[in-house]
């Protein structure tokens, strides 16, 4: 599945750099292990929690 960010594009268009973006996102991730569980909902790969991410936002 690939993960779009209207955001990103936000900022790209006002003058940052898509690295930049992607890096600072991803600062605080870190030393996160998997499985991981959040809420009660456990995540097997960083591949499924992202999937679970980018439906929530997308609204499925």
């Amino acid at each position: 599945m690939t993960h779009y960010n209207p955001y990103v594009e936000n900022l790209i268009e006002m003058g940052y750099d898509e690295q930049d973006c992607r890096n600072v996102a991803a600062v605080g991730e870190s030393n996160v292990t998997y499985p991981r569980t959040i809420y009660g909902r456990t995540f097997a790969t960083e591949a499924e929690y992202n999937d679970a991410v980018a439906d929530f936002i997308n609204g499925i």
